[in-house]
């Protein structure tokens, strides 16, 4: 059956909207503010360090020592270095870049930009990639498991080990749109071969989202889509909720999908989900901060942002 919904009334809100967030090591949180900046927080919210860096996108390094911080200005990609150890921040490079990967080994940053893919070198003092492929197609995105990964692009996911070329597959026959369905998002999962799709199916009076892995479809429930993230067997999908937001996590290595958590959170229209080793992150745009155990629904954190 669902998971019983957890509820964080409207009233129940911080006071600055989070645009992104991380759960690091030691129980330490991690959270972009857009213009404001980014902030390192104990679990218990009291704000540890303040790095004057504007950023709306975490790029984590696998250690949780360091990360990138990221803006996007018209067509090109404002990044600083954040040292979490030392609470340092510095600006870096202005790139013309679609985005990358949400993570990195702390060297090395995988990035897109139209139909190429680019290692770049993070401890540089410029851009300058270290490895590079052109797809010669639209890229969907990204996904990165340790020395694993997985470019999607509009046709095929490519998978890689230590940036060597392993294996195409064709994903034209998962990305269809027939029959009303609606493809959203592809996630690959690097380190098995494999991807997850959120896409609408339509019934007879709405329209659900279902998670599908192969030849396996799992209904998460109504509601236009706003996040989905994979970390390993787990998957995190984030709706429009009747009163605002809700996110429904389902373990896929389960017989059946078993749904794990269910979270709603009212009042808010914009919410970001993360998978680490802390759990799953979840922030909103009314300035409430969660860290759940993806696979017991349990909080661990669980923190209202004020100005």
């Amino acid at each position: 059956g669902a998971a019983a919904v957890r509820r964080w009334a409207e009233r129940d809100a911080g006071r600055v909207a989070i645009h992104d967030a991380a759960a690091l090591p030691g129980g330490r949180l991690l959270v972009a503010l857009g213009e404001l900046g980014v902030r390192v927080l104990a679990r218990d919210g009291r704000v540890l360090a303040h790095l004057d860096q504007p950023a709306t996108e975490l790029v984590i390094a696998d250690a949780g020592t360091t990360a990138l911080g990221l803006i996007r200005r018209d067509r090109f990609l404002r990044v600083a270095r954040l040292d979490l150890l030392a609470r340092r921040a510095a600006p870096w490079i202005v790139a013309e870049c679609d985005g990358g990967a949400r993570s990195f080994d702390g060297d090395t940053w995988i990035t897109v930009r139209g139909g190429e893919v680019l290692a770049i070198d993070a401890t540089a003092a410029g851009w300058r990639a270290l490895w590079g492929v052109d797809t010669e197609q639209p890229i969907r995105g990204v996904d990165r498991d340790g020395a694993h990964l997985a470019v999607v692009t509009a046709a095929e996911v490519w998978f890689h080990d230590r940036l060597v070329l392993r294996r195409r597959r064709d994903l034209v026959r998962a990305a269809a749109d027939d029959d009303g369905v609606r493809v959203h998002r592809i996630r690959a999962r690097p380190a098995t071969g494999d991807w997850a799709v959120l896409r609408s199916q339509p019934g007879r009076d709405r329209i659900d989202l279902a998670v599908v892995v192969g030849d396996r479809a799992w209904l998460v429930g109504p509601g236009a889509p706003l996040g989905f993230e994979l970390g390993g067997d787990l998957a995190a999908v984030a709706r429009v909720g009747p009163d605002g937001v809700q996110v429904d996590v389902v373990d896929l290595g389960a017989a059946g999908a078993r749904p794990t958590a269910a979270v709603a959170l009212d009042g808010a229209a914009a919410v970001s989900l993360r998978f680490s080793a802390g759990g799953l992150t979840i922030a909103d745009d009314r300035g409430r901060l969660l860290v759940l155990d993806p696979r017991s629904g349990a909080v661990r954190a669980d923190v209202r942002l004020q100005a």
